[in-house]
């Protein structure tokens, strides 16, 4: 679009109009740039050369709405017929810009139409660092798939079903209570999945359907519009994350380039050095 404006007092030699400041709203499918060009024109100029500039600015795609760690992967085919791992597993993700303290936080689980979580309590330590992932290991059925990566924090007395059932994610260590503890004190994330009678939103995500795919939270974790039918997709295979799996989205490397030269040179030498430092 174009925007134009006019002034009708003078302008003094050397001297500026005040700044002008455009808002603008960025749509959400907006392409990856966006090129401002500016021109003015006046009586008296004494240099129209120097009258338009452009200026590209980059836009960032935007990461999500997750405003809080997630329960970002789910996955209960461990050592089951056919698995992909050889452990259940349950996967975290910090969309946040700092470090956050998970040493009084637990994940519980309960089957789809199940209220009784203390047993299946794992409670966690240490932190998970911004924009990572922290894997929780849990129980396996038989030596079939591949071992998980080093997990976070491991309770391999905690077996869930592959197809259905129920995950939250708790900010202390005390046991939930009740079928559907969606939306009490403390429930930080929750997640059912298959039948489960209690989720996020409009109903549960979809089940894997077999001991091969997991259930995983879209745009690597960042997504979060508390409705874990739409929330979630299916991954195939399951892809676990632990706290050594790179940031998402990756830090991109940042070359840059400085001169370290400092002196002069004198005509006719030979062999004078001009450091640069990438």
């Amino acid at each position: 679009g174009n925007l134009t404006g006019t002034r009708s007092d003078a302008l003094a030699a050397g001297a500026s109009y005040p700044p002008i400041t455009v808002t603008v709203t960025v749509a959400a499918n907006a392409p990856a740039s966006v090129t401002f060009t500016t021109a003015v024109s006046g009586g008296g100029d004494a240099n129209s050369a120097n009258n338009s500039f452009s200026d590209i600015t980059l836009i960032n795609p935007s990461l999500g709405s997750a405003t809080n760690v997630v329960i970002s992967q789910v996955y209960g085919g461990g050592g089951n017929s056919g698995a992909t791992y050889q452990n259940d597993f349950v996967e975290l993700f910090n969309p946040l810009s700092t470090p956050v303290n998970l040493s009084t936080w637990s994940v519980q689980y309960a089957s789809a139409a199940g209220s009784s979580w203390s047993n299946n309590k794992v409670n966690l330590a240490g932190s998970i660092q911004p924009h990572h992932y922290y894997l929780i290991q849990l129980a396996s059925q038989a030596a079939v798939g591949v071992a998980l990566p080093t997990p976070d924090a491991t309770d391999t007395g905690i077996m869930m079903s592959a197809s259905n059932g129920k995950v939250a994610l708790v900010s202390s260590q005390t046991a939930l209570t009740g079928a559907n503890p969606v939306g009490t004190g403390g429930v930080v994330d929750f997640v059912g999945y298959g039948t489960a009678d209690a989720f996020e939103g409009s109903g549960p995500a979809a089940g894997p359907g077999g001991n091969v795919n997991s259930m995983m939270r879209k745009n690597g974790g960042y997504t979060d519009a508390n409705d874990n039918t739409n929330d979630f997709a299916l991954a195939t295979p399951a892809a676990p994350r632990n706290s050594a799996s790179p940031a998402y989205p990756a830090t991109a490397a940042d070359l840059t380039v400085s001169k370290t030269h400092a002196g002069t040179f004198t005509q006719g030498d030979v062999g004078d050095s001009y450091p640069i430092t990438v």
